[in-house]
Formats: C-alpha cells, sequence, structure tokens
C-alpha cells in the first residue's frame, strides 16, 4: 500500500521531527501537542498545505513520559476539528487516552517505573498488562 503525495510529505516532516527531539532537543513538552492524556507529534502543522478545510492533516499520538521517554504509538488524517469524532484518527486519539491513563495509573502505584540514566521503562512483575 502506498501513501497518498500529501501523507508521504507529512509522514517524513514527522520523522525529522521526532528525529530532531531524539538526538538533539530532548522530548520536552514544547515540542508536544497535549491531547489530554496522552499527546501528538508535531505541534504546529504550519506546513500543511490544501484548500480544504476538513483537512487538519497527520496526527502521530504518543506518551512523553520523561524527557527522555517517549512511547508511539499511532495516529491518521484528522479529518474532523474533534479528534474523537474523526473516522481516521479518532480510534488512535482515544486508544492513545486509555493507554496513557493506564500507564499514568501504573506509575502512581509503582508496578512501574522510569529509568531515566537508562531511558527504560522497568516492569517489575513479569506478569504486567494493560488492560483497555
Amino acid at each position: 500500500m502506498s501513501a497518498e503525495p500529501e501523507d508521504e510529505k507529512e509522514l517524513n516532516e514527522i520523522r525529522r521531527y521526532i528525529r530532531q527531539i531524539g538526538m538533539k532537543w530532548g522530548a520536552y513538552p514544547r515540542h508536544f501537542k497535549h491531547e489530554r492524556a496522552a499527546e501528538r507529534l508535531p505541534p504546529p502543522y504550519h506546513y500543511i498545505e490544501t484548500d480544504n478545510a476538513d483537512d487538519y492533516g497527520l496526527r502521530l499520538y504518543c506518551i512523553r513520559l520523561s524527557n527522555e521517554i517517549v512511547i508511539l504509538l499511532n495516529g491518521g488524517r484528522k479529518t474532523n476539528r474533534d479528534p474523537e469524532q474523526c473516522p481516521t484518527c479518532g480510534v488512535h486519539f482515544n486508544n492513545a487516552n486509555k493507554i496513557a491513563k493506564k500507564i499514568n495509573e501504573a506509575i502512581l502505584d509503582k508496578m512501574i517505573w522510569l529509568d531515566i540514566d537508562n531511558k527504560e521503562i522497568v516492569i517489575e512483575d513479569e506478569d504486567f498488562e494493560i488492560a483497555i
């Protein structure tokens, strides 16, 4: 399956943005757009060239746990002002928020913790699972 030209352009921009965060800037909050319990990449979508008022560009949802640790999730092209109502990215928006809430609860409950020095998520119990 090949991507549409506008998707490919935006996907390449997202890849470039992720590389810059990982190699140059760090995962500081200013590089993300807060979306309830989750975040999305990249902010802002100033490079989208479209005449379609219902084209808000590609959204890649993630969970920023620290300036060093980010969990990349999924996304899609946003075609509705309300991401929850969007037929292409709504499910990804909702899943990202459910997963982020569960991970945040697990951190508060000390079921998992962040090893910032090694840039890892540490799970103490090998049977630990997140159900959404």
